[in-house]
């Protein structure tokens, strides 16, 4: 009992001690402040002597200095507009090499031109984030650059309320992940002349979890862009439509299905989508133009594309179909498939003025590239490391193609009677079909093979080729091609009649010609076709394969009404209208029959 009483003394004793113990608050150190010019002259001086988590505060004024950053600190300026750092056009303006670095209050200005060789890539940029983590770039004034703003193996940093002006490049985000751009203004950063026009803007490179709000986007040799590649991770940023470029909001869609681009978009970009329609869009002035990653089955269609660096890109997305588009002026390829996208359809698109019209990279196989006008272009056609693709029924007009590398397969023809392609440099003549045809006589063909730079066209065709909407029937379009050396215009079919008409116009006094294609599922005849020029019968040529049939006629040049005339043709009814009238009918006998049921006895 004793020993228990003397325990309970002895706690009690503890307990008083620790209650009489005063307590001790145990603070945070604050941050030392630094002013310059009062503490030192200059701010490379000021961060020399600053320890871990000083703020440095530099007064109004214009510092010609290039600063290196390797300790956690904040530089703060006095006035955005009115304290410089200046790097003399020799130097970078900032560099970061350290964790936990804020910049704001800034005007940063004048590093060394991209364009000006350098041992060191950092020297180009008004702020570089190279191999840094959770920094704040915030409400400064970079101008007058190499590369505003660039981001280098750099991830969870925040880039917010900046204003990025004429600049060679704007915001370069180089294999950094996680990062936050939000609230920048970019505007008129162009490297003129330039090739790699790509690089300006805002461009996202081999990033993800890249988070973009509210920034505009304006004015740009090459506003925005995202590049990566054979990667689906490159592409899953969180990217919104609050958005702009050049007052357009971008529309950055991931893991979207059968539906339509509706909003007037200035960038758009679809990844890991299926059955998505981009439709009657004028996208123009990015690094990419529309940009498909990791996404099948959706079409790219009557859009214009022009003056950006890639037009329509490609990147490991298949079963799609670019038609009707006019792709023009960009700085490299105006159509660009790119890693594993294959079975995809090029075709009817209208070609123009490009580095290089279309290219394909890095195993796309299976591609069709067909019907199209492919004009003025550079180099009209490059391949690399790609394989099976058919290009058939295009026009290469004013340019040769070629081949970028021998490692490429591609069938330059549809066979015969189909044929293959149109090109001003071919010097044959179609005056027989050779050996290799069943019969003597014009057919549109050249009678010789075409060289293409290391591959074959066999049968090349004799004149440009015209595609015409026929039809639409049961969610099927019909075209009708017609190969002339005369201009074709006016063209018209009418299903209740089995009929085509057409106007056909040259020179007077010169040879025309004609070859049609018409689908058997859209127009067909039981014995001979009728052929009229003029309301004048004619004998046409025909041939024949399993889908179409070939017509092929001459004339004398004026201005011609051409009319061919089967005896079977689709429905006169569009799938619309029947679909309505299968309903009332349905209705009808429902209806009818229950009448009949109530009928009494």
């Amino acid at each position: 009992m004793g020993d228990r009483k003397a325990t309970l003394i002895l706690l009690m004793i503890m307990v008083s001690l620790l209650v009489s113990i005063p307590k001790i608050n145990v603070t945070k150190a604050e941050a030392n402040q630094i002013i310059v010019p009062d503490d030192y002259p200059t701010i490379t001086a000021a961060i020399g002597n600053a320890s871990e988590g000083d703020n440095i505060f530099v007064k109004s004024g214009t510092y010609y200095e290039s600063l290196f950053i390797n300790k956690s600190l904040s530089l703060i300026g006095e006035n955005r507009d009115t304290t410089k750092i200046d790097g003399g056009q020799l130097e970078p303006v900032i560099v970061i090499r350290h964790n936990n670095v804020n910049v704001t209050g800034f005007t940063l200005q004048n590093s060394e031109s991209v364009t000006y060789p350098s041992v060191y890539p950092e020297a180009h940029a008004g702020i570089h984030l190279l191999h840094v983590n959770y920094c704040k770039i915030t409400g400064n004034n970079i101008i007058n650059n190499g590369y505003g703003i660039w981001l280098y193996n750099s991830s969870d940093n925040i880039i917010s309320d900046n204003k990025i002006e004429n600049n060679e490049s704007g915001i370069r985000i180089t294999e950094s992940n996680h990062n936050t751009i939000i609230g920048n203004n970019v505007v008129n950063n162009t490297l003129s002349g330039h090739p790699a026009l790509g690089k300006v803007g805002v461009v996202i490179d081999r990033s993800f979890n890249i988070t973009l709000k509210s920034n505009i986007i304006r004015e740009n040799g090459g506003n925005f862009g995202v590049y990566g590649s054979d990667n689906l991770q490159h592409y899953l940023n969180q990217i919104d439509d609050t958005n702009t470029v050049d007052g357009k909001p971008i529309v950055y869609w991931i893991n979207r299905t059968n539906e339509v681009v509706l909003i007037n978009a200035g960038y758009i970009a679809l990844v890991n989508c299926t059955g998505i329609t981009v439709q009657n869009q004028n996208i123009s002035g990015n690094s990419r133009g529309i940009t498909l990653a990791f996404t099948n089955n959706s079409r790219i269609i009557q859009n214009t594309i022009t003056n950006n660096h890639l037009g329509i890109n490609l990147v490991h997305s298949s079963e799609n179909s670019i038609e009707n588009n006019t792709v023009t002026e960009n700085s490299n390829d105006g159509i660009s498939l790119n890693y594993h996208s294959n079975n995809n359809r090029v075709v009817r698109n209208i070609i123009l003025n490009n580095q290089y019209a279309i290219g394909l990279h890095s195993h796309n196989d299976n591609n069709i590239i067909a019907g199209n006008d492919i004009i003025q272009n550079n180099t009209p056609f490059r391949t690399s490391g790609s394989h099976n693709n058919s290009v058939y029924h295009n026009n290469f007009k004013n340019s040769r193609v070629r081949t970028s590398s021998g490692d490429s397969t591609t069938i330059w023809d549809n066979g015969y009677p189909s044929g293959g392609n149109y090109w001003t440099d071919y010097v044959g003549v179609d005056f027989y079909k050779g050996a290799y045809q069943n019969e003597t006589g014009s057919d549109g063909i050249g009678d010789t093979a075409h060289d293409v730079y290391v591959d074959i066209d066999n049968y090349p065709l004799i004149a440009p080729i015209t595609v015409f909407d026929a039809s639409l029937w049961e969610w099927t379009q019909y075209y009708v091609d017609v190969i002339s050396n005369s201009s074709v215009s006016d063209f018209s079919f009418f299903p209740e009649g089995a009929l085509i008409r057409f106007n056909v116009e040259g020179e007077n006094g010169t040879a025309g010609f004609c070859r049609v294609t018409i689908p058997k599922d859209l127009l067909y005849t039981e014995g001979n076709w009728i052929a009229l020029i003029n309301g004048a019968p004619i004998t046409p040529t025909v041939n024949e394969d399993e889908n179409n049939t070939y017509l092929y006629f001459t004339y004398g040049h004026s201005t011609k009404t051409i009319e061919i005339i089967g005896t079977t043709a689709i429905p006169e009814f569009p799938p619309w209208t029947i679909l309505p009238l299968l309903l009332m009918a349905t209705l009808a006998a429902i209806i009818y029959k229950r009448r009949l049921v109530k009928k009494p006895n």
